[in-house]
């Protein structure tokens, strides 16, 4: 894969009407290793091979992911969470070409809103966030 390099100034902030300019036609392709992901509302799209350890997501508005990687460790920080007695609740995050995401079940667990003991658990391309112990899905 092959991306390009992009300059953007400090002095303004980066969006549709200034989406910085190329300095670079070709980059070499390589993974890229990255602190952390905040994710509320709106879609996170890379096209460059991004793998993510820390992410944060927000329980209310959620949002898309496109093309990202799970490292097999990391944290998931959950904000404005509810814990309406629910005990599985979906996060509302669309997964789109990512990979990895199966791990994300092993990662440590964040909540924002609660002090009851959680656990992470992903299936379908959905991160849950259950009671520990046994869990039984019927489908």
């Amino acid at each position: 894969m092959i991306g390009k390099y992009w300059y953007h100034s400090d002095s303004a902030d980066f969006d549709a009407s200034n989406p910085g300019f190329e300095i670079a036609e070709e980059a070499p392709a390589r993974t890229v290793r990255i602190g952390s992901v905040s994710l509320q509302g709106g879609t996170l799209v890379t096209d460059a091979p991004v793998v993510v350890s820390n992410l944060v997501v927000d329980a209310v508005s959620g949002g898309t992911l496109n093309g990202f990687a799970f490292a097999g460790s990391g944290t998931l920080t959950v904000k404005n969470f509810t814990d309406d007695g629910n005990d599985n609740v979906a996060l509302p995050v669309g997964f789109v070409n990512c990979t990895g995401l199966n791990g994300v079940s092993r990662w440590t667990l964040s909540l924002e809103g609660t002090s009851k003991k959680k656990r992470i658990r992903t299936s379908g391309g959905v991160i849950r966030i259950c009671p520990p112990g046994f869990v039984v899905d019927f489908r």
